[in-house]
């Protein structure tokens, strides 16, 4: 003989579980668009601080360029003096 408690239970178990693995899924899609966010955001942070480091280096090269030229210059006018 079934017993329907039994059956009922069962049910009641099965239930319950697929909501909750339901609830997993959700909360693995969230998670994955999650670490897509943060993958974009990192490279967009990296590229901006390669463009930062950029101009930088440019900015340091020109003001080592104006300090040779003002070298020259000194250096011409004391050969000529």
């Amino acid at each position: 003989m079934v017993d329907h408690n039994l059956i009922k239970h069962l049910f009641f178990f099965v239930d319950n579980l697929e909501e909750k693995l339901s609830s997993v899924k959700i909360v693995h899609e969230k998670l994955d668009e999650l670490m897509s966010i943060v993958s974009k955001t990192h490279e967009t942070i990296l590229d901006d601080l390669t463009i930062i480091k950029k101009v930088l280096n440019q900015t340091n090269i020109e003001e080592e360029d104006d300090e040779l030229v003002i070298i020259l210059l000194f250096y011409r006018i004391f050969i000529y003096f």
